[in-house]
């Protein structure tokens, strides 16, 4: 048990993780478990995958959109030799999830009207609350942020940004004393 290593919502995507397989080596060559159903779940991944398909593509070679709201399925993508360039987004407008995720690349583009529509949409979870607060203290909205980043209290990064508002806005009154 425990021989993976998973990192959970890559890129801000609710269920997008990144698995890392422990790899055996020696002068022979390597081994390692590709899947586990028990190292998956102690991990928090319920999804219990009944296919497996490999393929090989040559560099430059765009592979696999899809797009499936009948039969969804979880995907496993498994990088043997060299790198990928794969793309996860979630394509449901009334999705709470969905919304954060567009939220948080419009923010990322420096588009903050739409990232503020997004979010109108995202529902009342911490990390919607989170989003919010980063959103206005971009615009510089400190009051704002500092009550959505309240709200998120139990996303560490929420804290230290409450603590870097409440520095900057000490740190600000001190200039201005010193220049009255």
């Amino acid at each position: 048990m425990g021989q993976i290593k998973v990192e959970k919502n890559v890129g801000g995507i609710q269920g997008l993780c990144v698995i890392e397989p422990a790899v055996h080596g020696d002068a022979r060559g390597y081994f390692m478990e590709t899947y586990n159903y028990n190292d998956f779940k102690e991990a928090g991944i319920q999804e219990v995958f009944v296919q497996d398909n490999q393929s090989a593509s040559k560099r430059g070679v765009l592979r696999g959109l899809h797009f499936q709201i009948q039969h969804p399925q979880a995907k496993l993508v498994r990088v043997i030799r060299g790198e990928v360039f794969d793309v996860a987004v979630r394509m449901f407008p009334s999705d709470a999830i969905a919304n954060l995720n567009a939220a948080n690349a419009a923010m990322g583009i420096g588009n903050y009207q739409a990232a503020e529509r997004y979010l109108s949409k995202a529902g009342d979870s911490e990390q919607a609350e989170y989003a919010r607060g980063v959103l206005n203290a971009l615009k510089k909205n400190y009051t704002a942020a500092r009550t959505h980043f309240g709200n998120a209290s139990s996303i560490p990064q929420a804290k230290a940004a409450l603590d870097s508002i409440n520095q900057l806005e000490s740190n600000k009154n001190k200039v201005n004393i010193i220049v009255k």
